[in-house]
């Protein structure tokens, strides 16, 4: 793979590659480095700006949570939320969890919406 023009099949073990979503805040400053790098690479952007940012002089300064309770802990991966998951959700620190089906997880969502929206 050719990306900011450099063989990364050659120099793969320069560089920590980090993907996930893509929602930041970043400053000015972090802001205009990532335009300069990107306006020559082929990649998407799953990959580019993780790798990027946290191989970079700014990885001191960001904050690597997106802030989501997530269970990867069962055959198939991520586990559907459900009502016992209630108290785990809440315990956390996480603003948000994954994975919520509006059939299966139904009970959880009455609870959530009773504790968030509704009370």
């Amino acid at each position: 793979m050719i990306c900011l023009h450099i063989d990364f099949m050659e120099v793969w073990y320069i560089v920590q590659f980090v993907g996930g979503a893509i929602k930041w805040v970043l400053d000015s400053e972090i802001s205009r480095d990532l335009l300069n790098r990107l306006e020559n690479t082929t990649c998407g952007e799953e990959l580019f700006f993780q790798t990027v940012l946290l191989n970079s002089p700014f990885s001191e300064n960001i904050i690597n949570n997106n802030l989501r309770i997530m269970d990867w802990n069962v055959k198939s991966p991520p586990k559907v939320l459900r009502e016992e998951d209630f108290h785990m959700i809440i315990d956390s620190s996480c603003l948000f969890c994954r994975k919520v089906d509006s059939k299966s997880s139904k009970m959880l969502i009455k609870l959530l919406m009773n504790k968030f929206c509704l009370g």
